[in-house]
């Protein structure tokens, strides 16, 4: 019984300090919307490749370059913060594996990921910076499971430009 005891008190604390290490790992929500940033631009980047479409994607690269800029600023430091001297190679791993999971779901639709992502760069070129282009951001990353770890959960509302 004692062993039993000892072994279900080291699952318990193993869980404990895992949960308590990914919960610092969550990210705060300017980090979570810059995250959906990067993985919608990794999103736009494989729609245009599949669907050769070039000139939508350099239409919203060139309406919102400021915003993926900024975006990319904050993943990197969102990465020094979790990753600190690998923080270089968790976050290459991290938007291969993005880039990896968005070609994944495009082979599995097919032709309609040019139909889809032709709808998604003309809602984008309506769309304002700031608040209301974070909000599609979050929408978009939201189907890809490599983002969802490090966001955690969206954030209720994204923050103001």
């Amino acid at each position: 019984m004692n062993r039993f005891w000892r072994a279900g008190m080291a699952v318990l604390l193993s869980a404990g300090i895992a949960g308590t290490a990914a919960a610092q790992d969550c990210a705060p929500p300017d980090e979570t919307e810059a995250l959906a940033v990067i993985a919608l631009r990794a999103h736009l980047m494989v729609a245009a490749l599949q669907c050769r479409d070039g000139n939508g994607y350099n239409t919203v690269v060139g309406r919102f370059g400021e915003g993926f800029l900024d975006a990319q600023r904050r993943v990197a430091g969102h990465f020094a913060r979790t990753s600190g001297e690998r923080a270089r190679t968790a976050f290459d791993r991290w938007n291969t594996t993005l880039a990896n999971e968005w070609a994944e779901q495009a082979r599995r639709l097919g032709p309609a990921i040019c139909t889809e992502s032709g709808a998604l760069f003309q809602e984008l070129a309506g769309t304002q910076p700031g608040a209301a282009f974070n909000a599609v951001a979050i929408r978009i990353a939201a189907r890809v499971p490599a983002w969802i770890p490090l966001a955690c959960r969206a954030p209720a509302a994204p923050s103001q430009p």
